[in-house]
């Protein structure tokens, strides 16, 4: 339990953060929301899309003043589909420009590899060439590689946490939606 002291000790020092105060920090800090976009609201037209699917009407459009419970659970899980698809995206275009950047011309075929080229770029080519899934590899290579530079690895997992964070809000509206359709359904 926090003491009368300790709270009068959190309420001094939240007083003191009060952000950066140069200007190159003021600037700095501004562009913190828009360095990769994802926390933008999504397009407009793909929440529509998702919004007819789950009401089942290739008409309908998203009221966000909607008192009913079925049609705001539609537009939230809509909603959360849409920011899905755009990160998704997002890591999808990252991996591929992470393999563009590390590519190099080497051997042709897995044959040509033994088990110590294994974090190898070149093996992660070849991996893609016979048709391994590419992002799942380059995924999978970049758990691995110890070689790429820290600015690849850390948009990735910056990446995978929004992404797990949409999958999370995604489950939630679904579980709203389903029940709201079992209700309208009785």
């Amino acid at each position: 339990m926090t003491t009368d002291d300790q709270k009068k000790a959190n309420k001094e020092n939240s007083a003191k953060s009060t952000g950066p105060k140069s200007l190159a920090g003021k600037a700095a800090s501004a562009k913190n929301a828009i360095s990769h976009g994802l926390t933008t609201a999504p397009d407009a037209d793909l929440v529509r899309e998702y919004y007819r699917a789950y009401i089942e009407d290739s008409t309908a459009e998203p009221d966000l003043n909607s008192v009913d419970p079925f049609s705001k659970a539609a537009h939230a899980l809509a909603h959360a589909e849409a920011v899905l698809a755009r990160i998704q995206q997002a890591e999808e275009r990252h991996l591929r420009f992470i393999l563009s950047c590390i590519s190099k011309q080497g051997q042709q075929s897995v044959m040509e590899l033994d088990t110590s080229d294994f974090d190898d770029i070149d093996f992660l080519k070849i991996l893609i060439k016979n048709g391994a899934e590419e992002t799942e590899s380059l995924r999978y290579f970049l758990k691995l590689s110890p070689q790429l530079p820290a600015n690849f690895l850390k948009r990735e997992l910056l990446l995978r946490r929004y992404g797990r964070e949409a999958e999370l809000k995604r489950r939630r509206a679904f579980d709203v939606w389903k029940h709201e359709r079992q209700l309208g359904s009785i």
